[in-house]
């Protein structure tokens, strides 16, 4: 008899999940880092451009800043200022004989401009160039009031005028044709900024040359990018509203520059179409309260106490390094009123002092 042994069976195994085990090729790895080093090298390609796009926006702004700044000083006090010899002290050189400009092209003179910044945003000193006869005297164009007789509006104008019908020399301030360098026409003065690759581009050559090129010249970073600005003798005289009878009172200043907290900040306020000679101002604010002269800080510019004594067309505020850090950050308001005690008129701008919070370097 056959016996049938008993067979077990084993134990039933649970099914394991099934993992994938699959990634990134080759192929898509190398594709990735195709599209990362074409993007990367875009970047690379781009942001030094527009690096220099913004320095270049930086710099027209202060460069229109010193313009602007150069025509209040000839509307106060009806003349041109005299250029700077020295590139780094701001100062007028008035060392000619009888107080003639020591040189005609100079460097900008930013302290009797009440200008905060001493260069252009690329640290190069600004040039300044005058419109200055040595050999002014009547009926000779004299635009810095080396002659006796140029010591008003009427003047000034008269000046602006001769100069203007005068036939161009290259002996005195001029720009020149933007192709052929050729003389094209005198000018009453001119700021002018070496640009980003800091050099004196054609046809630019440092100071005393009394060549520059036109303001309308279009910037070629390849070949040409100096900044210059300057006015023909008749937009000038527009700007200061020659041939009307009788200018009204005002102040120059349409606005002021911003600055930072904790870094010392300067502005000149202008004063036109004064009658006399005594001038007062009134400054009414409780948010700047400090650095006016020769104004006095009140809260009530209605009351004649609270102007200044004595007078002087030009009114700066000029604030410490100190008071800014205590002004802080943010925008400050204040009033500006200008008195003519002669005509007893009286007029007012409201500014605003936009001051960046101080970052340390």
């Amino acid at each position: 008899m056959v016996k049938i042994g008993h067979i077990q069976s084993s134990p039933s195994r649970p099914a394991q999940p099934i993992v994938s085990e699959s990634g990134f090729s080759l192929i898509e790895l190398s594709i990735v880092l195709i599209i990362i080093g074409i993007i990367m090298s875009t970047v690379a390609q781009l942001y030094p451009n527009l690096i220099m796009s913004n320095f270049s926006k930086q710099n027209a702004t202060r460069m229109t800043q010193a313009y602007n700044a150069i025509i209040g000083y000839m509307s106060a006090n009806h003349k041109l200022p005299c250029p700077s010899t020295s590139a780094t002290s701001g100062d007028q050189d008035v060392s000619g004989v009888g107080g003639v400009c020591g040189a005609a092209v100079g460097y900008l003179p930013y302290n009797v401009l009440g200008l905060n910044f001493t260069a252009d945003v690329y640290q190069n000193a600004i040039v300044y160039g005058v419109y200055n006869n040595s050999a002014a005297g009547d009926n000779v164009p004299d635009l810095t009031g080396i002659s006796a007789t140029n010591s008003n509006r009427s003047d000034i104008c008269n000046d602006l005028a001769n100069a203007s019908d005068a036939t161009a020399v290259d002996t005195l301030l001029h720009v020149v044709d933007d192709t052929s360098n050729a003389l094209d026409q005198n000018i009453p003065f001119v700021v002018m900024s070496r640009g980003f690759n800091t050099s004196y581009d054609t046809p630019h050559a440092a100071p005393p040359a009394l060549i520059f090129s036109k303001s309308t010249r279009t910037i070629n970073v390849d070949s040409y990018d100096d900044l210059a600005y300057s006015p023909s003798f008749t937009q000038l005289s527009g700007r200061l509203r020659c041939g009307q009878n009788r200018d009204p009172l005002r102040i120059v200043n349409t606005s002021i520059h911003s600055g930072e907290a904790g870094v010392e900040y300067k502005a000149t306020f202008y004063a036109d179409g004064l009658r006399g000679t005594n001038f007062q101002w009134c400054v009414k604010s409780t948010e700047v309260t400090v650095g006016f002269s020769p104004a006095n800080v009140s809260t009530d510019c209605s009351v004649a106490g609270n102007y200044s004594a004595s007078g002087t067309a030009n009114l700066t505020l000029d604030l410490t390094t100190s008071q800014t850090g205590s002004l802080g950050g943010g925008t400050k308001m204040f009033e500006v009123f200008l008195k003519d005690v002669a005509s007893s008129d009286t007029v007012n701008r409201t500014y605003t002092l936009v001051l960046a919070p101080y970052v340390a370097p």
